[in-house]
């Protein structure tokens, strides 16, 4: 039994997935990114005192400017905090031990949907070397959870489709719904993953009852999401980023029936009324993120944090092998074909991300489509390999190539290009490093707010206690506070305060940009790999000093 378990190309896969996922992971990538030191300060915190830093008892969410992100991964980090410690490590190892899990999750889903052990392993070993997948995988993206909990939860459900049984019932509405308080995105999608599913098995059936346990969970996860939907709070990141609060659709509305002239009331109307509007805005979103702009475009995908120089979000190869595995599954669609619920799947993963402007087309919110592209690129696979035997070789072979060349700009180009340690926050942990070699000389360290309030890496790097950080903290983290010898403030360029307040002794943290006053002087910069200084530390310039 444990030489059969060696030898399945599955454990080898699942290791394959945990290299690409965890080596150099506490370095790359580069920068200790503001997101990832409040999941990994929160998580303290909440750890300790059962608070947030904002002193709300075991919140489901946390405001960070407004948008009320689930608080999930706060607590699934709890258990890598306490075994690794306060380290970026073990802020991204639960993100990461996910990605790798996600592979597993894959290939019982495709096992459980189409039935064929050889698919479900190309389908796990194109999830394993996706770098999309990697990427998210790497940089503490509580979204890659919410993917493997539903992959897993939807593997449950085609089992209990198949053959209703309690186990898979409670397992399938458990995975499903813990889902929800780890992504937004989770909250549209599952019910409508849910009943695609339930759909594609009702022609299959002669009778309703074993379809019950499935409509039950459809029933509940539907009614999990219009509860978060009818919140307020939990509504929050939509109300910030939907197409309906996009200004421009709105200047539009105001400026088309003003140019269509006079007397063509009811034309204007008719072709420019909200609906038409809106519609067309989002067919251009949701259009953007089927083709091959999107999936190979350096630069395209956003936010820019997950970017990777002069690549894309898929392998050239990969992609070349999901136009195959389209068409493999295009040539076997058939009603009760197990390849028509796969399409759907895909084609409604991207709905959420449509439904917003801000940083689009956005690789984070339409992460849902990694894993059923990477069934189509199995299939692809597969399809090859039926095409001609000697072709499985050599697309692999072309894989590793492919595979190599991202993983080198991944780790090579990626920490030394400033365009993206500028968005990772690289600086900031260093700075941290310097002041605690500096602030015994100083009554007072005053802190730039820019580009992110310096606070969650002091805290999280210094290993604050958060029953003494965090109230005063949480009272309003929009005006200057004072912890010790520190002074967290709302200045950009601290160092104009010091200069017009004459203040001896006192330390000036400035932003990058900030100009240098006449009355002070640099006397430590922090450099950022690439280039460019995100901060400077400076204080007044001594009566000696010319």
């Amino acid at each position: 039994m444990l030489k059969k378990f060696l030898l399945h190309p599955l454990l080898w896969i699942f290791l394959l997935a945990l290299v690409l996922r965890f080596c150099q992971l506490s370095t790359l990538p580069a920068g200790f990114h503001v997101d990832e030191v409040k999941i990994g300060w929160n998580a303290y915190s909440l750890w300790l005192t059962g608070r947030d830093d904002w002193w709300h008892a075991f919140p489901l969410h946390y405001d960070t400017f407004g948008d009320q992100r689930p608080t999930g991964i706060f607590y699934a980090s709890v258990p890598a905090l306490a075994v690794f410690g306060l380290t970026q490590f073990a802020v991204r190892f639960t993100p990461a031990l996910f990605g790798s899990l996600a592979v597993i999750g894959l290939f019982f889903f495709v096992l459980a949907l189409i039935g064929r052990r050889r698919i479900a392993l190309l389908s796990a070993l194109l999830l394993a070397v996706s770098p999309w997948h990697i990427t998210l995988s790497r940089a503490s993206s509580e979204g890659i959870i919410a993917v493997t909990l539903v992959i897993f939860g939807l593997t449950y459900l085609i089992r209990l489709l198949n053959s209703p049984r309690l186990s898979d019932f409670l397992l399938s509405l458990t995975l499903l719904s813990t889902a929800f308080f780890f992504y937004h995105t989770s909250r549209l999608l599952v019910p409508v993953f849910v009943f695609i599913l339930i759909c594609s098995r009702f022609f299959s059936v002669k009778k309703i009852r074993p379809l019950l346990p499935a409509l039950l969970i459809f029933i509940f996860t539907s009614l999990l999401t219009l509860g978060f939907a009818l919140s307020p709070v939990a509504r929050g990141r939509l109300s910030q980023v939907s197409v309906f609060t996009d200004q421009d659709i709105k200047v539009e509305l105001d400026r088309l029936p003003f140019e269509e002239g006079q007397n063509r009331v009811l034309l204007a109307r008719t072709l420019h009324n909200k609906v038409v509007l809106y519609a067309a805005r989002f067919v251009t979103e949701y259009s953007s993120y089927f083709g091959g702009k999107f999936f190979l475009a350096p630069w395209e995908a956003k936010p820019a944090r997950y970017q990777t120089v002069d690549r894309g979000l898929l392998l050239y190869i990969e992609f070349v092998l999901v136009a195959l595995g389209l068409i493999y599954a295009a040539k076997h669609l058939r009603l009760r074909s197990p390849f028509l619920p796969l399409l759907l799947l895909l084609l409604v993963s991207p709905l959420p991300a449509a439904v917003t402007v801000e940083d689009a087309p956005n690789l984070h919110r339409a992460l849902f489509m990694s894993p059923f592209l990477s069934v189509l690129a199995g299939l692809g696979l597969y399809f090859a390999a039926r095409l001609k035997k000697s072709l499985l070789p050599a697309v692999l072979l072309l894989l590793c190539v492919d595979l190599f060349h991202y993983a080198h700009m991944y780790t090579v180009h990626n920490p030394v290009r400033d365009s993206l340690t500028l968005q990772r926050n690289v600086g900031a942990a260093e700075l941290i490093t310097a002041l605690s070699a500096l602030s015994g000389q100083y009554q007072k360290i005053y802190l730039t707010n820019r580009p992110d309030n310096l606070y969650p890496w002091y805290a999280f790097l210094t290993r604050q206690d958060p029953r003494n950080f965090n109230p005063p903290l949480a009272a309003d983290k929009s005006r200057d506070w004072t912890f010790g010898r520190l002074v967290f403030s709302q200045y950009r360029c601290p160092s104009n305060f010091i200069a017009d307040q004459n203040l001896k002794q006192v330390l000036a943290v400035d932003a990058e940009g900030c100009p240098v006053p006449t009355k002070t002087q640099v006397i430590q910069s922090i450099t950022r790999t690439g280039g460019g200084h995100p901060y400077s530390l400076l204080i007044l310039k001594s009566p000696s000093s010319k």
